[in-house]
């Protein structure tokens, strides 16, 4: 004969549970946490737990932000990273093109790129054709320069 579901028994599970998740949950993040705190990039664990929820990588996230930073947009946040990726932009496609900007001296602000890749384009590519077309004249890179030029 079963035994009865006690009131304690439903307690007892839900508490196991909680500390089954709150301690599995914060592993999660760990790394990314670790990379936030080693790279200066203000983060909290919530906003760690909603970048996981939104099925993105957190570690990828801060990672990225840290490399944009290293890269010279000192000002770009960890949502204006989520924000770009969710928008479905190809985020290597976006750090190689941002590089090799940054490589050739052409100043690309973040929103440029973001709305270049948007677009359908391939940043890099284009970076290199605006670098080609100026080679010394203009060193400021514009989404309206590239996008209003056919393929």
């Amino acid at each position: 004969m079963l035994a009865a579901i006690t009131t304690f028994d439903i307690v007892a599970f839900v508490v196991l549970f909680l500390m089954f998740c709150g301690f599995l949950l914060p592993l999660s993040i760990l790394p990314a946490r670790l990379i936030a705190l080693k790279a200066r990039i203000p983060t909290s664990n919530l906003e760690l737990i909603g970048i996981l929820l939104r099925r993105s990588s957190p570690k990828s996230m801060v990672q990225t932000t840290s490399l944009l930073r290293e890269l010279g947009y000192s000002g770009v946040t960890l949502r204006e990273v989520e924000t770009i990726k969710l928008s479905g932009v190809n985020m290597p496609a976006l750090l190689a093109g941002v590089t090799t900007a940054k490589r050739n001296g052409v100043n690309l602000p973040l929103d440029a790129a973001h709305a270049i890749c948007l677009a359908g384009r391939d940043l890099e590519l284009e970076v290199r054709k605006f670098i080609e077309a100026n080679p010394a004249k203009e060193v400021s890179m514009s989404a309206a320069s590239v996008l209003s030029k056919p393929r």
